[in-house]
């Protein structure tokens, strides 16, 4: 689950991107103050409230419908805990790809092995 999160928040700037350059503004400035809002707020609205709070009340959907109030406080106290391991995860995951592709560096080999097909031969 970390790694589909992961994938997804690596296109999400390019979607936004598209959708803050419909919105029309004058200078980058605003155009990338408008991007940081909004990818800030839709990570931190899917990765804690979407996953915490709807996880858990799918969970319990038959006991949250018959007492809402009483359950509602014990759904938030067990899955808030629950909540700090998915983010440690994303975190240890997110991290852990941003070493290997900097060690890795795709980007810099691909160039260098199509240069030997595309490039001159001058040795």
């Amino acid at each position: 689950a970390p790694l589909a999160l992961i994938g997804l928040s690596y296109m999400l700037p390019v979607i936004l991107w598209y959708v803050v350059a419909l919105e029309g503004h004058i200078g980058m400035n605003t155009f990338h103050a408008s991007l940081f809002f909004k990818l800030t707020l839709f990570m931190i609205v899917q990765t804690f409230f979407v996953s915490a709070v709807a996880g858990a009340l799918f969970a319990e959907l038959d006991s949250f419908i018959k007492s809402p109030l009483s359950k509602g406080q014990e759904i938030l106290a067990n899955s808030l805990p629950a909540q700090a391991v998915t983010f440690m995860s994303l975190i240890f995951v997110k991290s852990t790809y941003k070493m290997m592709m900097e060690l890795l560096r795709p980007r810099s080999a691909l160039y260098g092995w199509m240069r030997t097909f595309i490039g001159p031969r001058l040795t």
